[in-house]
């Protein structure tokens, strides 16, 4: 039972760091007050061009209402434009500005460097068995996504 306690505690914590840790390489880095939720919407809408908030909302499990607050903070913020898509005229897309586009650039980086960080002290079995392990956490948190969103708890 000890492992048990010990790998929830270490994953309570993590989130917690983790979180943590990023906003604030955001703020210091990007001298400007970017949250990690608002990072995770720009990782979403992506460096790839515009895309439909209707999507976008969907793939982040939450209400396209809930979705327009957030991306009208971002469009003050300069990180993100909005603008009326082609065919349907009711569908708004949004794509990242250039300072959106240095933002989800620095996030990158950011996550690039905890990863190289982790690995670079690692046997071919360490990596080769977190693999193994990160692969079983995904298929997890992915089952518990889906159950959630069948449930409309998210």
């Amino acid at each position: 039972m000890a492992v048990h306690e010990e790998i929830r505690g270490f994953l309570y914590d993590l989130f917690y760091r983790i979180r943590k840790i990023e906003e604030n390489a955001l703020a210091a880095g990007l001298e400007m007050a970017v949250s990690a939720s608002e990072i995770h919407i720009l990782e979403k809408i992506g460096p790839d061009g515009a895309s439909r908030m209707g999507d976008i909302a969907e793939k982040l499990g939450i209400t396209l209402a809930t979705f327009t607050v957030a991306c009208d903070k971002l469009e003050n913020k300069g990180l993100i434009a909005k603008k009326r898509g082609g065919k349907d005229r009711r569908a708004v897309q949004v794509t990242l500005t250039e300072k959106g586009m240095m933002v989800y650039r620095f996030h990158e980086d950011f996550h690039a460097g905890i990863v190289n960080a982790i690995m670079e002290d690692l046997t071919e079995e360490e990596v080769r068995l977190l693999g193994l392990s990160v692969k079983k956490l995904e298929a997890f948190f992915e089952t518990q996504a889906k159950d959630e969103l069948s449930n409309g708890d998210i």
